[in-house]
C-alpha cells in the first residue's frame, strides 16, 4: 500500500493526521477465511497504523488485542475481509488492480480461488487482461449475512435566508444489522434540525449529516478537527459507511463551544458553518525527506518523521487559539518537478530540510508562487540563502554570529582568569577559526594568555608552571573532538583536583560536547567545563520528562535520543510558529525545552537569523545549567 506524497492537509487546532485511506491491502487465508494484513515496520505504532491500514484503532485492537502492548518490526496485524468489503452474488469482494505481466491463473492462485470463480465475476477475463486493469476478487463466501440495500431520495430543504442544503441519496451499500437505526435517522431528520445544527454544549458535539462529495478528511480540515477524532465519536460506522446522506457525531472544538455558548445566552440561533468561516486561516508546509516511497525507512527519513511527530505534538497544544493554523507535509524525497506542485500561493510558511540544492530550488519556484511566504531553513546551519533573500530565516544562529555571541560571553564570564591554550602536536585543530578570533579578542583587550603544545596526552610536566593558588585559569583546546578531549582532561582533572582552590582551574570548550556521555559526561562535571551551543536539553528539566510521557501517550513508543532530540525539535518549533504568528512572542525572544528562537535582521543582510544561543555549564555538583547569551 502507498501513501500520497502529500502526507497531510489538516486543520492544526487539533492534532493533525496522515489522511483517510480506504483498506488497499494484501489478503491472504487463514483457516478458509479472508484476511486483509498488514506487516509492521521497524518503529511503527498503532496511531500511525490506524492511519496506515485505513481504519480505526480500536478495530486494529478488536482484531489484533496483542497490539495494545506494543508493536515489533515483523508483527502481521489482520482484520477480516468483512470489516470492509462489498458483497456480490453472496461473497465478500475486493478490487484487485493488474500489475505487469500478472496472469488470471496466478491472480486465482493469489487469493486461493479457482479461475472459473474468477471469470464468473469478471466475465471481461475470459478474453485476458491488461495491466491498470480492476478485478473483482470473491475471496470467501458472506455466510448469515443479508446484503441489504439502503435507498433514500434525494430531497432539498430550504431554509430561511441561506443556501438551499441539498441531502444526497445514500449509495446502494450493504449496511449491517447494528446500523439500521442510523439510517433510520437519517431519514428521519427534520427540517429544524437542519436549520441550525446546534452545538450540543454539554459533551461538545454536533450531529451533521454528510452532503455529496464531502469525506471525513474534508469534514475534519471545516471543523478543525482530525479523522481520528471523527471516527472515534462515530464508533458505529466504519470508513465505508461515511457517505452522503450518513448522519455522524462531530466533535466540535473548544472555540465553537464557547461560541455557542456566548450566543445561546443572548438567544440568538447560529449554524456551526457561520462559527468556522469567522476563522482566518495561516499554513505552514513542511517539505521533509519522509521517503515514503522506501520500503524500509532510513535513518535520514526517520529523524525527520520524530521532527514531524515533536511539531504535531506542538501544534495541539498551541490549539486553545481561536485562529486556525493549517498544516500540510509533504514528501520532498522526490523530484523537483514534484516539489514544485507542493508549492502554493496560500502557504504563509515553508519549513524544508538539510539537502541545500533542493531548499534554493523551493525558495526560487515560491518566490514566483508564494511570494509572501516565508522559508524556515532549521536544518541546513550552512546555508545563506538568508543574507541576499528577504524571505529566507536561518533558523540556526550562522558561525560568525555565533562566534562573535560566544566570544563576548567569554570575555564576561573569565575576566581575571589567564586563558591557557592547548593543542597537541599534529593534532586536530578543528576549532582554529574560533580560536584565533578570541586570541584576537583578548590582545585587543590588552589580557595575556597562555599557550601549551605536546605530544600525545597532555600531562603533569606540561602543568607544573601554574601556579592555581594566586592565580585562576580557564583552558581553551584548539578542537571540540571527543578524541582530543581524552587527551588533555584527565591531566586537567588531576591538577584541579590536587589545586588548594579547584575553583581556579576550569576549561571552555565546544558545541560538540552535548553529546558526551558517560565517563566523558563526567569529567566534564568534574572540570566545571563550560561551553556554548544552539541546543542543550538538561536531564532535569521537568519539561524534558513531561514531553517524553506526552510522546509516548500519542505514539505508543519512546522517543529517539538523538542529539539535538529531532522530536523536540519539532515540538519547539512548532509552539514558536504559533506564537509568533499570534503576536504572542516577547520582545526578547521564545524560550523553547531544547532551542530557542531570537529572529533579527542584522545589518546589512535581507533576510533573517535566530540569534538564540545557549552558555551550558556543567557543575561539579553533577548538575547543568543553561543560560541565554545575550
Amino acid at each position: 500500500m502507498k501513501l500520497t506524497k502529500a502526507i497531510v492537509t489538516a486543520t492544526a487546532a487539533f492534532l493533525c493526521c496522515l489522511g483517510a485511506f480506504a483498506l488497499d491491502l494484501p489478503v491472504k487465508k487463514i483457516n478458509g477465511k479472508a484476511y486483509y494484513y498488514y506487516v509492521a515496520q521497524k518503529n511503527e505504532f498503532i496511531y500511525e497504523l490506524s492511519v496506515k491500514m485505513g481504519l480505526p484503532r480500536k478495530d486494529i485492537l478488536k482484531y489484533n488485542p496483542n497490539a495494545a502492548d506494543g508493536l515489533q518490526a515483523g508483527t502481521v496485524l489482520t482484520v477480516p475481509v468483512s470489516y470492509d468489503a462489498k458483497i456480490k452474488n453472496g461473497y465478500y469482494v475486493i478490487s484487485h488492480k493488474v500489475g505487469s505481466h500478472e496472469t488470471v491463473y496466478g491472480i486465482a492462485q493469489k487469493y486461493g480461488i479457482s479461475v472459473d470463480r474468477l471469470i464468473d465475476f469478471n466475465p471481461t477475463a475470459s478474453d485476458g487482461i491488461n495491466k491498470g486493469e480492476t478485478l473483482a476478487i470473491p475471496v470467501q463466501k458472506a455466510e448469515g449475512v443479508t446484503e441489504q440495500i439502503v435507498a433514500a431520495e434525494k430531497k432539498t430543504i430550504d431554509i430561511p435566508e441561506k443556501e438551499v442544503v441539498t441531502v444526497a441519496p445514500v449509495p446502494a451499500v450493504p449496511v449491517r444489522e447494528e446500523v439500521k437505526e442510523d439510517v433510520k435517522e437519517i431519514e428521519e431528520v427534520s427540517k429544524d434540525t437542519l436549520e441550525t445544527i446546534p452545538v450540543n454544549v454539554s459533551d461538545g458535539t454536533i450531529k451533521y449529516i454528510m452532503k455529496d462529495g464531502e469525506t471525513i478528511e474534508s469534514i475534519a480540515q471545516e471543523y478543525d478537527l482530525n479523522e481520528i477524532d471523527i471516527l472515534k465519536a462515530n464508533p458505529q460506522l466504519s470508513f465505508s459507511e461515511f457517505v452522503p446522506g450518513a448522519l455522524i457525531t462531530i466533535p466540535v472544538s473548544q472555540s465553537l463551544i464557547d461560541s455557542e455558548k456566548r450566543i445561546s445566552e443572548c438567544a440568538v440561533p447560529i449554524a456551526v458553518e457561520d462559527v468556522a468561516q469567522l476563522k482566518d486561516d495561516t499554513t505552514i508546509a513542511l517539505m521533509l525527506p519522509f521517503s515514503l516511497e522506501d520500503k524500509s525507512a532510513n535513518k535520514h527519513s526517520q529523524l525527520y518523521t520524530e521532527f514531524y511527530r515533536g511539531f504535531l505534538i506542538g501544534v495541539e497544544k498551541q490549539s486553545h487559539s481561536g485562529s486556525r493554523i493549517k498544516i500540510e507535509a509533504y514528501d520532498s524525497a522526490v523530484s523537483n518537478d514534484s516539489v514544485k506542485t507542493y508549492i502554493s500561493e496560500n502557504q504563509d510558511i515553508i519549513i524544508t530540510s538539510d539537502n541545500i540544492p533542493q531548499m534554493k530550488y523551493i525558495i526560487s519556484q515560491a518566490s514566483e508562487i508564494a511570494p509572501d511566504a516565508k522559508i524556515l531553513n532549521l536544518f541546513a546551519v550552512k546555508d545563506s540563502s538568508n543574507v541576499s533573500n528577504v524571505s529566507v530565516i536561518q533558523a540556526n544562529i550562522p558561525r560568525k554570529q555565533m562566534y562573535d555571541k560566544a566570544i563576548q560571553m567569554f570575555m564576561q564570564k573569565y575576566e581575571g582568569y589567564v586563558p591557557v591554550f592547548i593543542a597537541r602536536i599534529d593534532g586536530n585543530a578543528d576549532k582554529s577559526d574560533f580560536v584565533s578570533g578570541l586570541k584576537e579578542r583578548l590582545s585587543d583587550a590588552g589580557v595575556s594568555y597562555h599557550e601549551i603544545a605536546f605530544r600525545s596526552f597532555l600531562g603533569k610536566d606540561n602543568l607544573d608552571d601554574f601556579n592555581t593558588t594566586d592565580s585562576a585559569y580557564v583552558f581553551i583546546p584548539v578542537s571540540g573532538l571527543r578524541t582530543e578531549f581524552a587527551k588533555f582532561a584527565p591531566a586537567l582533572k588531576t591538577l584541579r583536583s590536587t589545586a588548594v582552590n579547584p575553583e581556579n582551574v576550569t576549561v571552555f570548550g565546544y558545541p560538540e560536547w552535548v553529546t558526551f556521555r558517560s565517563d566523558y559526561l563526567e569529567q566534564l562535571h568534574g572540570l566545571n567545563a563550560s561551553i556554548y551551543s544552539r541546543f542543550y536539553i538538561s536531564s532535569d528539566d521537568e519539561r524534558v520528562r513531561q514531553f517524553r510521557d506526552e510522546y509516548k501517550q500519542w505514539y505508543g513508543s519512546n522517543m529517539h535520543e538523538t542529539v539535538p532530540v529531532q522530536s523536540i525539535v519539532g515540538y519547539d518549533a512548532a509552539t514558536f510558529l504559533i506564537k509568533y504568528l499570534r503576536g504572542e512572542v516577547e520582545e526578547d525572544g521564545f524560550e523553547g525545552i531544547q532551542t530557542g528562537f531570537n529572529i533579527v535582521s542584522p545589518e546589512g543582510m535581507e533576510g533573517y537569523i535566530n540569534s538564540h544561543l545557549y552558555l551550558i555549564n556543567f557543575c561539579p555538583d553533577g548538575t547543568e545549567t543553561k543560560v541565554i547569551i545575550k
